[in-house]
């Protein structure tokens, strides 16, 4: 007997090891690729509850990240449990494409979690049709980051005689890229141009045509 109650506790260590996974957190600015040191992270393991509704949630693992915007944890997984990644976003930070991560892959011992963010800038835009023919002039525009992809300024599409300034935005800093397409007449031109914001900056860009 006991070396049957032996054989499962060995059996059973053995099960909990095997499951052990190595997570690698960084953070980092995908605008100047500069690591993010010193934000709060933390590993959250989540299960539905047998009886009532909600999801019960238990901190595994907590701390920061280091002078590289690195950190390990060492999670051991469990049956039945959603482990989630989480980093603590800077202050004034306007670009977060994953505020939580999630361990995708059960089987990897290890497993690499990317969390990017990017502070803060200020926009007008002003869309002016000086050289209007007819209610059949149309813009199409399209403004985002060279950097990423930034679902949060969709394109603009403005037919007629247009005089349209629009309200102050809050958008990632960096390098932008603005096109349009102007279509008089049938015909359709193409134009693009520029512009940087430093964090914390202020543009108003102005597209006459």
């Amino acid at each position: 007997m006991k070396i049957i109650t032996l054989f499962i506790i060995i059996f059973l260590l053995g099960c909990s090891k095997s499951k052990e996974r190595i997570l690698h957190i960084k953070a980092i600015d995908p605008v100047s690729n500069d690591v993010l040191p010193g934000l709060e992270w933390k590993v959250k393991a989540t299960k539905t509850k047998f009886f009532g509704d909600g999801e019960k949630g238990v901190f595994e693992e907590t701390g920061v990240l280091d002078g590289n915007g690195e950190a390990e944890a060492a999670v051991i997984l469990k049956d039945g449990w959603t482990y989630n990644i989480i980093v603590i976003e800077p202050e004034e930070t306007c670009y977060n494409p994953s505020p939580v991560l999630h361990i995708t892959d059960p089987q990897s011992l290890d497993q690499n979690f990317l969390f990017q963010f990017a502070s803060c800038a200020t926009y007008n835009l002003s869309v002016n049709n000086v050289n209007c023919q007819n209610s059949d002039d149309q813009i199409d525009i399209s403004i985002q980051p060279e950097n990423f992809s930034y679902e949060f300024l969709p394109p603009i599409t403005l037919y007629g005689c247009v005089s349209k300034t629009y309200n102050t935005s809050k958008i990632p800093y960096g390098k932008w890229i603005v096109e349009w397409n102007v279509t008089r007449n049938g015909n359709t031109t193409h134009y693009d141009s520029t512009f940087y914001l430093a964090k914390n900056g202020h543009i108003n860009f102005n597209i006459n045509y």
